[in-house]
């Protein structure tokens, strides 16, 4: 690996740390404050109408601007928007400016890490994929564990507002951290995205496209545990956010202990298709298991929750392996589209999720996204192994 690319990588996962961070604290907080500030009834189509904006931005807008200004330039820019959105979120009274400020937001959320995976697939090469991809998701995911043992404290002692303060900050951080890394973080090729194109590929190639339909599913699972667990627990099982915050610590521990190895291995020796198969089956079965637990067990929930990203924390590392193992960072249409399957999910699921729970509750609603996990077992075996 080049030292250049190297250097791109340190100041990567530096980045993406103090992003994650800030993340971490605020995001399973969101539905929360927004439900307290706009009512429960908006959360669906507040996250929904932010996802829709962000979808946009990665198939129309952020391929462009990359490929025009360059990495580090566009994503700073994009973070001093966080910083603004976050900055006001800290004072945030009702009224529809402060819903479109949330919007925003969360919508920069999405088109911020798009550009980190264009600044890793840069510092990747394909023999190594799964462990620099295992690495990176690794690194972040300690950020969020790490954050989530803060998030209860700072609420019970400063409320929303010192929670978005803090947030803020910690992007600020991460902006200096993006101009730190310089030129190495910025050194890619910068073709302008050809969408239609990269459409054009996902159609005809069986393999990715069987990777995108997984990755919907696995966007779709985060998307309803991020929004809804949170309110679930807190609003109707009972659990503070002292509590909250030591479930998620448990919940996410996967990411940082499995990830990279599995990562490693999926380089080395199995490829990425039977350990996928394995962590859809482990997330489908252990989320429909959620609907059997009522009472408030710290434990329990934790376990059962934690045995969830099992799952996904091994769909996570070897979907994206096996994704960016065939494709190149110039490759923005294909890469445009594979990140914008997070927004697209994002449109429908939030509002689809409020009124399965309006209609048959949080049960059914675990019940239904396991069985969906369990279908995503038929495209993973459609798909050619790497190994």
């Amino acid at each position: 690996m080049r030292i250049v690319q190297v250097r791109a990588l340190k100041y990567a996962l530096l980045t993406g740390f103090l992003f994650s961070l800030h993340l971490a604290l605020i995001s399973y907080a969101n539905s929360t404050f927004a439900a307290g500030l706009f009512g429960e009834d908006a959360v669906g189509p507040l996250y929904s109408i932010s996802a829709c904006l962000a979808l946009l931005a990665h198939l129309f807008w952020v391929p462009k601007k990359i490929a025009r200004n360059g990495t580090v330039l566009f994503v700073g820019l994009i973070l001093l928007i966080s910083i603004f959105s976050l900055t006001g979120l800290s004072h945030a009274v009702f009224s529809i400016g402060y819903a479109g400020l949330f919007v925003l937001y969360l919508a920069t959320n999405s088109i911020i890490l798009y550009g980190f995976d264009m600044i890793v697939e840069h510092a990747s090469a394909n023999t190594s994929t799964g462990r620099i991809r295992g690495i990176y998701l690794t690194v972040l995911n300690l950020a969020w564990m790490i954050a989530l043992l803060a998030t209860g404290s700072i609420l019970d002692t400063g409320g929303f507002s010192r929670l978005y303060i803090v947030g803020a900050v910690l992007v600020f951080l991460s902006l200096l951290a993006l101009y730190r890394g310089g030129i190495s973080l910025n050194s890619h090729s910068m073709k302008p995205a050809r969408l239609l194109e990269g459409l054009r590929t996902l159609i005809r190639n069986k393999n990715l496209s069987s990777i995108y339909l997984v990755n919907l599913i696995l966007q779709s699972f985060y998307i309803i545990m991020v929004i809804f667990t949170p309110l679930y627990l807190t609003e109707t099982i009972g659990f503070g956010w002292k509590e909250v915050g030591i479930i998620f610590f448990v919940m996410l521990s996967p990411f940082v202990l499995l990830q990279y190895p599995l990562g490693r291995i999926a380089d080395m020796r199995f490829g990425e298709k039977e350990i996928l198969v394995f962590g859809l089956l482990v997330m489908g079965l252990s989320t429909i298991m959620l609907t059997t637990i009522s009472t408030p067990s710290i434990w329990l929930w934790a376990v059962t929750l934690f045995t969830t990203r099992i799952g996904a924390a091994t769909v996570e590392v070897m979907s994206d392996s096996y994704f960016f193992k065939h494709v190149e960072a110039s490759d923005f249409g294909l890469v445009s589209l594979y990140r914008s399957i997070a927004p697209f999910a994002g449109v429908i699921i939030p509002i689809l999720a409020s009124v399965i729970i309006g209609i048959s509750g949080y049960h059914m609603l675990f019940s239904l996204l396991g069985i969906l996990c369990l279908l995503g077992i038929i495209p993973a075996l459609r798909f050619k192994d790497t190994r």
